[in-house]
């Protein structure tokens, strides 16, 4: 269940680094979704999508549909929640 929780906490911080209105620094990002430690978010987002935050607020890597991200990922915290209750 843990993995699941971060992984889409992982997808929803892809979702607003590549919006390109969204100015928030990567770390106040990663603060909003439960990283305390913007160094282990940056080395899970890497690990997950294979490229850094800040690579991912460029313009060069696409933003993510709802469905898209890593395998069995679920594509937002609500979805959780919903499976659970």
């Amino acid at each position: 269940m843990a993995r699941y929780i971060r992984s889409a906490r992982l997808l929803d911080a892809h979702r607003a680094l590549s919006t390109p209105g969204d100015t928030r620094p990567v770390y106040a990002i990663a603060r909003e979704l439960g990283f305390d430690d913007p160094s282990e978010f940056s080395r899970a987002f890497k690990h997950q999508f294979g490229y850094s935050p800040t690579e991912a607020r460029s313009e060069r890597v696409p933003a993510l549909s709802p469905h898209q991200g890593s395998a069995g990922a679920i594509s937002s915290l609500a979805e959780i929640f919903a499976a659970l209750a």
